[in-house]
C-alpha cells in the first residue's frame, strides 16, 4: 500500500487574490502601534526600519516588515510599504535631510508622516525665533514637501523655555506662518501682547518671505515637545485649550 503523502502546491493562492484586497491585508498586517525609527544609513535601497520595544528594562529594536523576506513577489509589493502605514522617526533634521539626498523619489513618495524628533546638542544653546525657523525651512527638506504634499513632516524640538515662552513664541510662528490666530490672540492674551505678537509676526513674515522668495507649506510643522502645560495659575482653561491645540497642531 503506498504512502500517503501531501500534494505538492506550486501556486501560492495569495497573489491570486484581487491588487486592492491585498492592499488592505498588507495595511493590516504593517501597521504598527508605535512609530517606527529610520536612520539615515539605512536610505540606501529599500530602508530599514526599526520598531522599538520594551524587553525587560532594557529597550530593543527590530525590524518591522519580515514580509519582504518570505519571497520575491512579496518583497517587490511590500518592501516600503511601511513608510505609508506609519509614523516615521529621524532624529535629528540632518538625518532626515541625508536620508533624502540618498533615496529616491520614488521611495520619498510612500512617506505620510514623519516626525523628526531636533535634540542635536547644538539646540541647547539659545536661539532666536528667525533662526528656528531658517533651520526648518531647508532647501532639502522644503523641496521634499513641495513634491509631496500628501507627506507631513512634524519637527519636534526639544529647547525648553518656561511656559508663556512657549506660548508666545508657538503663537507668533503660527501667526506667522499660518496666518490664523487674528480673531484668537485677544482670548489668550491682554491687548498690549496682543498687539505686540500681531506687529512682530507682519514684520517676522515679511523678512522672511523676502529673504526667500516662496510661500510657507502646509505640511511643514514646528511643534515644542509633548510636554505641554496641563494646569496654570495664569491661564483660564480656554487659554490651555488654545495652548494644547496650537502645540498638537505645530505652527
Amino acid at each position: 500500500m503506498a504512502a500517503l503523502s501531501t500534494p505538492h502546491q506550486s501556486h501560492c493562492y495569495f497573489f491570486h487574490l484581487p491588487p486592492e484586497l491585498r492592499n488592505s491585508i498588507y495595511e493590516y498586517a504593517l501597521t504598527e502601534f508605535k512609530p517606527l525609527l529610520c536612520t539615515a544609513g539605512d536610505a540606501t535601497g529599500s530602508p530599514k526600519l526599526l520598531l522599538r520595544y520594551q524587553f525587560g528594562n532594557n529597550e530593543a529594536k527590530r525590524e518591522a516588515n519580515q514580509l519582504k523576506y518570505v519571497c520575491r513577489q512579496l518583497n517587490y509589493e511590500a518592501r516600503t510599504l511601511s513608510l505609508r502605514y506609519n509614523d516615521i522617526h529621524f532624529h535629528g533634521i540632518e538625518n532626515f535631510e541625508n536620508f533624502l539626498l540618498s533615496s529616491t523619489h520614488t521611495l520619498q513618495k510612500r512617506f505620510r508622516n514623519v516626525i523628526i524628533i531636533d535634540d542635536h546638542e547644538s539646540l541647547k544653546k539659545s536661539y532666536t525665533i528667525n533662526q528656528l525657523v531658517d533651520r526648518s525651512m531647508s532647501p532639502v527638506v522644503f523641496g521634499f514637501c513641495s513634491r509631496n504634499p500628501k507627506a507631513r513632516v512634524v519637527i519636534r524640538n526639544s529647547r525648553r523655555f518656561t511656559e508663556g515662552a512657549w506660548l508666545t513664541i508657538y503663537v507668533k510662528l503660527r501667526q506667522t506662518l499660518r496666518e490664523d490666530m487674528d480673531e484668537k490672540l485677544d482670548n489668550m492674551f491682554d491687548a498690549e501682547t496682543a498687539d505686540l505678537i500681531k506687529e512682530g509676526s507682519i514684520s517676522l513674515r515679511r523678512e522672511l518671505f523676502g529673504k526667500y522668495q516662496r510661500p510657507f507649506l502646509q505640511n511643514l510643522r514646528i511643534v515644542p515637545t509633548a510636554d505641554y502645560p496641563k494646569k496654570s495659575a495664569y491661564w483660564s482653561d480656554v487659554q490651555l485649550a488654545e495652548a494644547k491645540r496650537l502645540y498638537e497642531e505645530g505652527c
